[in-house]
């Protein structure tokens, strides 16, 4: 129900996602999924791969110089029509549930879209998914 993502911690200047992005790629590392947030002074960038390859990625960026964090977040499916989200978000706001983050998936499900979520408690956010029937993808489901 919960799937590893990579966090990598930059600076926050021109070319360090560029870098990255090539460093990855010229390693063999295929991005499914790719958000990126900055401040001022540094910039973080999380993304999806392959979930056989999170630790040896995690390890050849840290070898490379990168700050790295592996962490779980929840993947869901979630009807790609107005309201779609809000429906979601709707179902975390009754149960006090916040969202810390989220971002799409690179990846066609038909009628429906595929988010990213960090939320405040997954456990809870994973229970009442389940609960209401939506669809949580598994670490295989990506594959």
């Amino acid at each position: 129900m919960y799937i590893k993502q990579i966090s990598v911690f930059s600076q926050n200047i021109r070319g360090t996602l560029y870098t990255l992005t090539e460093f990855l790629g010229n390693n063999g590392i295929d991005l499914k999924a790719i958000s990126v947030a900055d401040t001022s002074n540094f910039g973080i960038v999380r993304f999806i791969i392959d979930q056989d390859k999170i630790d040896d990625t995690a390890k050849l960026l840290r070898d490379g110089g990168y700050s790295v964090h592996v962490n779980h977040v929840i993947c869901v499916s979630i009807p790609d029509k107005p309201s779609g989200l809000a429906q979601i978000l709707g179902m975390l706001e009754r149960e006090h549930i916040s969202v810390e983050y989220l971002y799409s998936f690179f990846r066609n499900t038909g009628d429906n879209a595929v988010l990213i979520l960090r939320l405040s408690d997954r456990e809870a956010g994973a229970k009442l998914f389940e609960k209401e029937g939506v669809h949580m993808f598994t670490p295989a489901e990506l594959a």
